[in-house]
């Protein structure tokens, strides 16, 4: 088990194992109906990880694949968009979202297999105002590459106005990039996690 340092927005509590992490989230959880799946979740807010340096960022008790979720990454770098493309790389993850029959349904679903705008989407081909689209990955490696840091060094895949046009909304949504003495550092925002898995 790999050890992620978790800090805790209430009084800076630090917790240091998965188990630790459970026993937060049973004790400071709060009931949340989740409309669209038709489930009671459970929300604890402002948590913050730390990644250690040189360290896999897992933090669980179970068998872990993490081969699959590095496929899966890819695949987003790749502003991949169909089942198909994702099952060559032999990820499964979106076949459920792929083939709910409530996103088949969608007008914006263009038949089986398309997933929409989705995470990879949306950071390699963001939809201007304009109609031309933007790579905001290539344009944050580009700048960093050569030493540029503009304070918005910034890839979003929530894109409010296209949410309804993907089988998913995105989970982790917000990367910001930042050079501080020749070290890059990157802060993510994730708005859900199963903690379980």
């Amino acid at each position: 088990i790999h050890l992620l340092l978790i800090r805790i927005d209430k009084g800076n509590q630090m917790i240091n194992t998965y188990d630790d992490l459970l026993v937060h989230v049973f004790d400071n959880a709060k009931p949340c109906y989740n409309k669209t799946n038709n489930v009671m979740t459970y929300a604890v807010p402002n948590v913050v990880v730390t990644l250690l340096p040189n360290v896999f960022p897992i933090c669980t008790t179970r068998k872990s694949y993490w081969k699959a979720a590095i496929r899966e990454f890819v695949c987003y770098l790749r502003g991949y968009d169909t089942l198909e493309q994702f099952q060559a790389m032999k990820v499964k993850t979106w076949d459920s979202n792929g083939l709910n029959p409530k996103w088949l349904s969608n007008e914006h679903c263009k038949g089986e297999g398309d997933l929409g705008r989705i995470y990879g989407v949306q950071m390699r081909q963001w939809i201007r105002p304009d109609g031309k689209s933007i790579d905001q990955l290539n344009k944050v490696i580009n700048d960093l590459k050569y030493g540029i840091d503009d304070r918005g060094e910034i890839v979003t895949m929530w894109n409010v106005g296209e949410l309804h046009m993907g089988c998913l909304r995105p989970c982790m949504y917000s990367h910001t990039f930042t050079l501080i003495d020749g070290t890059l550092h990157l802060a993510s925002v994730q708005r859900s996690a199963d903690v379980p898995l």
